[in-house]
């Protein structure tokens, strides 16, 4: 065995060079979020100068859901061809390594759980990424060119396709069930081309880029807002301070979304990572659609004892009452998130007994959520995502 006990140890102090120095190349020590780097305002930053910034072409990032892993899409130096790299944050410093040489313009769903690659994707397991699969025949066709394919937390796909005049197309996911693709309209599908959509989780917004006659110049950053009739209101160029004469494409907001990412071309064979605060999406929203909404969803619920019993009433923005509530003594109304539900407490058992209820603002799917006899459930309020 003595023999056997050497080998080990002499191949293992050979190995142990090579893993340090291999560490050592891909590595990067940085600590805290969004790699240690000051936060932008109004104005594009480069991010990350120097490490994630070089000499090279670095486009196409974006963080993982958590803001623990930081992709991109890195060629030049050890990279000779395009290659997808992460920073991820180990005992809390980032790491730069090596993921797989670039498929498509990557992209991870909002739930952290696919990473898409244009017609294709892999699946986050317990030890890293799957195998790189297909999307199946109804995205991965040879009469289509997808570079980037992004979703929203509903599962909604945007994508382009290089293949056909440049276009991005939606396919929605209705009860499970992939409806098959179609063109977006003309406020997105206008110009020499559009390319490279991102839609935001919530499905309020989609940002791509084009080359349009109202541009800066080269390829500029796009948006349009999802308006209340579903439809997208019409392209609004990002401005001045995020387009320039160059190649501004690729965009991205963080899951917070706090920050918007982008890539711009700096020259021939050289394209920067630069990021900006997030607020001029809400700023080069269109007031009317704002106010419409608004407008749309103004309502007012409260608790009224006008007939001499404590009840829950619900009026439109045309002060016409939708419910005239409970028939039981209740107060403390508290409306869901998305505005649909009410929330309220409800007297039972000569007042000795408060439980807590729910209903839809039309006065439907009347539901008592607690029981419990002889105690004062009251003060109800719902969590952020109105689940709870």
């Amino acid at each position: 065995m003595k023999p056997i006990k050497q080998f080990i140890w002499v191949f293992f102090m050979f190995l142990n060079p090579v893993l340090a120095q291999k560490n050592k190349l891909t590595s990067e020590h940085l600590a805290g979020t969004y790699l240690d780097q000051d936060l932008p305002g109004l104005i594009p930053q480069p991010f990350a100068p120097g490490i994630v910034n070089t000499d090279h072409n670095e486009l196409n990032a974006f963080f993982s859901p958590d803001l623990k892993k930081f992709y991109l899409v890195r060629k030049g130096g050890k990279y000779e061809k395009f290659a997808l790299v992460v920073f991820e944050k180990i005992n809390n410093e980032w790491r730069e390594s090596f993921v797989m040489p670039r498929i498509g313009r990557p992209f991870i769903a909002p739930d952290g759980k696919t990473m898409h690659l244009g017609k294709h994707y892999m699946e986050h397991t317990e030890s890293g990424w799957s195998e790189v699969k297909s999307l199946g025949p109804m995205f991965d066709r040879e009469d289509w060119g997808i570079m980037r394919l992004s979703a929203s937390s509903k599962g909604t796909y945007v994508f382009d396709d290089y293949k056909n005049n440049d276009v991005i197309r939606i396919s929605k996911l209705n009860n499970n069930k992939r409806e098959e693709p179609k063109l977006l309209g003309k406020e997105i599908n206008s110009g020499k081309y559009t390319a490279h959509p991102f839609i935001a989780p919530d499905e309020s917004y989609l940002i791509w880029d084009s080359e349009r006659e109202d541009g800066y110049g080269d390829s500029d950053l796009y948006i349009s807002y999802r308006q209340q009739d579903d439809s997208w209101s019409e392209a609004v160029n990002l401005g001045d301070k995020i387009n320039t004469e160059a190649w501004e494409a690729g965009a991205y907001v963080t899951s917070d979304g706090k920050y918007l990412f982008f890539s711009r071309a700096l020259g021939e064979e050289d394209s920067d990572i630069f990021w900006v605060d997030a607020q001029i999406i809400e700023e080069l929203r269109p007031r009317e659609a704002s106010q419409k909404a608004e407008s749309d969803s103004y309502a007012i619920a409260y608790s009224s004892i006008e007939t001499k019993n404590l009840e829950i009433y619900h009026r439109n923005a045309e002060a016409r009452p939708t419910i005239k509530s409970t028939h039981v003594k209740g107060g403390y109304v508290a409306w869901s998130p998305d505005g649909k539900r009410i929330a309220f407490y409800a007297k039972y058992n000569e007042k000795k007994t408060w439980s807590i209820h729910t209903v839809n603002t039309d006065g439907t799917n009347w539901k008592r959520l607690t029981h419990a006899k002889n105690t004062w459930d009251n003060s109800p309020t719902w969590s952020p995502d109105g689940a709870k």
